[in-house]
């Protein structure tokens, strides 16, 4: 039973769904390097993924052997949380829950590759983005309230760690609303799910009634279901908008293949004003550059 909550709680936060953002957006960096280096970088990211997940069956069979999860994480695991909130998580808690910024599963969710780098980044205020929290994710805006009545620093710096990824979707709050509305919603029913887990591990170790435990599972895999339609929802929502965008690309394609004849006239007007000149005379100003040995501006 313990395996089947942790799965459930990894495979839900754990998730490509979370990484995607709409198509079309422009690359977040445009001069990649090599193929070589790319390979031998992700190949790195893939070990580091191999060891995590080693790491993490290691917790679950000390946790299935009886060990509590706070001896079981042992140093390594409280290392990669304190790495992630740059402070002492105070047990496996940590601020807002096991599921909230700093908690035991927060490793889990940072794990390498989940994070979302699609497009360019924005810069947004803490104010900014408490105000979608307020305005979006009520249950995490209680909480941050909670802490927030107990250590204001605490609390802005919860803010702070939550704003990249926050960033991702409000981006798109005006361009997309219906994406956002659709990525709102998955994380209000992640959150979710892992609440219930949580009921449901404490209910299990108490020896509850199996009746309880029957309605406490009912309930998971119930949230589980919504899960899974969302991110449907989502990649339909995102070949949707690929669709769009290889219809504008076909007709900028057709279009082009039009002007056949005019654009290679204009080519080969250029081809021979650059090759044409006097030896010696100072050609023109190359691609992305201003006068020779100048950066244009």
């Amino acid at each position: 039973m313990k395996r089947f909550v942790l799965i459930a709680i990894a495979a839900a936060i754990v998730s490509p769904a979370w990484s995607q953002g709409p198509p079309g957006q422009p690359p977040m960096h445009a001069d990649l390097p090599g193929p070589e280096q790319v390979a031998e970088h992700l190949t790195a990211r893939l070990d580091q993924i191999d060891e995590l997940r080693a790491h993490i069956a290691e917790i679950i069979g000390k946790i299935e052997a009886g060990e509590s999860p706070e001896n079981a994480l042992g140093p390594m695991g409280m290392r990669m949380m304190q790495r992630r909130t740059g402070e002492d998580p105070g047990g496996p808690g940590g601020p807002g829950g096991p599921d909230g910024p700093g908690g035991v599963w927060g490793l889990l969710r940072d794990a390498p590759g989940t994070h979302s780098q699609a497009g360019p980044q924005i810069d947004l205020s803490s104010k900014e983005v408490r105000a979608f929290i307020d305005s979006h994710l009520p249950e995490l805006a209680a909480r941050l309230v909670e802490t927030e009545a107990d250590d204001p620093e605490r609390a802005e710096r919860m803010v702070q760690r939550m704003t990249p990824r926050l960033a991702d979707i409000i981006r798109w709050e005006k361009s997309d609303p219906e994406f956002v509305q659709l990525r709102v919603e998955e994380m209000r029913v992640g959150m979710e799910i892992l609440g219930k887990a949580r009921g449901l591990c404490r209910l299990t170790e108490s020896k509850a009634a199996e009746a309880d435990l029957d309605k406490a599972r009912r309930e998971v895999r119930s949230l589980l279901g919504r899960q899974f339609d969302l991110r449907n929802r989502l990649e339909a929502h995102r070949l949707d908008r690929m669709m769009v965008d290889l219809e504008v690309a076909r007709a900028k394609l057709a279009e082009r293949s039009g002007r056949r004849n005019e654009i290679l006239d204009e080519h080969m007007s250029r081809v021979l004003d650059r090759t044409m000149r006097a030896p010696g005379e100072e050609r023109g100003p190359r691609f992305g550059h201003g006068p020779r040995g100048q950066e244009r501006d």
